[in-house]
């Protein structure tokens, strides 16, 4: 239990408390503190990095608001509802001891983001509009993330693509954005905005309503989200957290999402409600990439903690685990009965190996070219070189692959049957398509609003 507070703590407390700058208070007067809009940033930005399921100090999480109103190790209560004097956030916040002050490894809060959570507290500690269990930053207004530029003054790299089930479609991580064209010639369609910074990975339902999102800005916030296709609107919320979610994949009848992240955690949801179903057993690093096996039944988990993982997607019991690569691994996909599973990472190798054995068979290797992305066609697998070149990978002739050549440094790939297309997005901010059936390139072009 910490120590009481002396009568010159509590006097200096009381200053920190109503000292604030008088903008801010004429602010907050004309408006009601928010749990979402004024709270959640603070709390997400300064203190969930260390009050995490992943990293609970004091055994105090604050990844839900479930989790916010239980006592940590102290045993005392955070938050006291219209009563801040008794709440244990208030002493951790605004102590002048610098060893006792929270966050730990950081500046002390503003005079700002002290008075809103004493103001939010003071008027009930109201947490509106969103289910106790669900994590911390679903409570963020759409927009939070951030404003995407009105005209890019210059490109950024391809995080992202996916091709609608039709076709017709290509939606593009751009910056706080996604961005839909039209995936014959790169016509803007629509605009996606109010996302974290960078887009790490994108995937339309199969019925082509929605678009899955999985963005965030490193060390600051994740977020795992389903979108309306038609106009950006939040469906369902899925998972976030204190750092960037990394990797999504819908199973293949649709029904449910795997989310992984930058905290090596992969997560099942239900595509309708985004309740969480399942939390497999954590990588030690970055989940890099997610694939189902076409069946529903296993997912494999590709991390830069230098292991591919294939997991029972009811139970999240292990099947296997695959540790030949050596170096950080950037993607991984089963073959069509998911015997075998192709993965290619840091060693510049693609291999290929059998799920029940998890001993690579095949071993393609393109000089130092490393591929840094991979996406599953009808015909193999494609992937993204960084010597500018996407292949096809036939799986029974894994080591000749198609190539589909261009200048840069590839970042991103999709593929589509519908038509028989690839896409490749690149570091320059360039997409080029290219037809499969005679390696015809059909179009390039830059999405960027603004940019030529």
């Amino acid at each position: 239990m910490e120590p009481a507070l002396k009568p010159v703590t509590k006097a200096l407390l009381w200053v920190a408390l109503c000292c604030v700058p008088a903008s801010v208070a004429q602010e907050t007067g004309l408006r009601r503190v928010e749990f979402g809009r004024d709270v959640v940033p603070i709390l997400l930005e300064r203190c969930l990095g260390c009050h995490q399921e992943s990293k609970p100090k004091g055994r105090y999480r604050m990844d839900s608001v479930a989790q916010l109103r239980l006592a940590g190790r102290s045993g005392e209560a955070p938050i006291v509802p219209g009563d801040p004097g008794s709440s244990s956030w208030m002493r951790w916040i605004t102590s002048p001891d610098p060893e006792e002050r929270m966050p730990k490894d950081g500046p002390p809060l503003t005079s700002d983001e002290v008075f809103r959570i004493r103001s939010w507290i003071l008027g009930g500690a109201v947490m509106e509009g969103t289910g106790g269990d669900a994590a911390l930053a679903a409570w963020l207004p759409r927009g939070t993330g951030g404003v995407a530029p009105v005209e890019y003054r210059h490109p950024v790299p391809i995080s992202a693509l996916a091709f609608s089930a039709d076709g017709a479609e290509l939606a593009i991580g751009a910056f706080r954005e996604v961005l839909v064209v039209d995936a014959r010639d790169g016509a803007p369609r629509r605009r996606l905005p109010g996302l974290p910074d960078r887009i790490t990975a994108l995937q339309w339902s199969p019925d082509g309503a929605a678009l899955a999102v999985a963005a965030g800005n490193p060390g600051r916030l994740g977020e795992a989200v389903l979108l309306r296709a038609t106009d950006g609107s939040l469906r369902t919320w899925l998972r976030g957290g204190a750092d960037s979610l990394t990797a999504l994949r819908f199973s293949p009848d649709g029904s449910r999402i795997a989310v992984g992240g930058a905290d090596g955690v992969v997560t099942v949801h239900d595509a309708v409600s985004g309740m969480r179903q399942l939390v497999l057993p954590a990588h030690s690093d970055w989940v890099l990439s997610l694939a189902w096996s076409g069946d529903g039944k296993r997912l494999v988990s590709a991390s830069r903690d230098r292991t591919v993982r294939v997991a029972d997607s009811s139970s999240g019991e292990a099947v296997s685990s695959f540790t030949e690569h050596g170096a950080a691994v950037f993607a991984a996909e089963f073959n069509e009965d998911a015997t075998r599973v192709a993965s290619t990472g840091k060693d510049r190798r693609l291999r290929v190996w059998e799920v029940a054995g998890s001993d690579s068979k095949t071993v393609a290797n393109f000089g130092d070219v490393e591929l840094t992305a991979m996406a599953s066609v009808a015909a193999g697998v494609v992937t993204a070189g960084t010597d500018g070149v996407v292949r096809l990978h036939p799986w029974k002739s894994i080591q000749k692959p198609r190539e589909y050549r261009a200048e840069g440094r590839a970042t991103a790939v999709a593929g589509v049957g519908v038509g028989e297309r690839v896409a490749g997005g690149y570091h320059d901010g360039r997409v080029r398509v290219w037809s499969t059936a005679d390696g015809s390139r059909l179009a390039e072009f830059r999405p960027f609003p603004g940019l030529d």
